[in-house]
């Protein structure tokens, strides 16, 4: 199901936690993460994650991406 959540309001706190996307395609425009435990990840198909981040600063993520993730910017 397309569109069920804005990806841009998607937080994480302290010692971050992990987003499963499972095999859906998402675009983020802003990533809120605090620390490096935050994680997207696809554990189930592989899974298109777009960056259009048009900060008018510069972005850093300490997160990860892990397992079948295509990131493009």
């Amino acid at each position: 199901m397309k569109n069920q959540i804005n990806p841009d309001n998607i937080y994480w706190g302290y010692r971050g936690g992990t987003l499963d996307i499972n095999g859906n395609d998402l675009t983020f425009h802003k990533l809120n993460a605090f620390d490096d435990g935050a994680i997207i990840t696809s554990n189930g198909r592989l899974a298109r994650l777009t960056l259009s981040l048009n900060e008018k600063t510069a972005t850093i993520y300490h997160g990860n991406f892990k397992n079948d993730l295509s990131v493009t910017k």
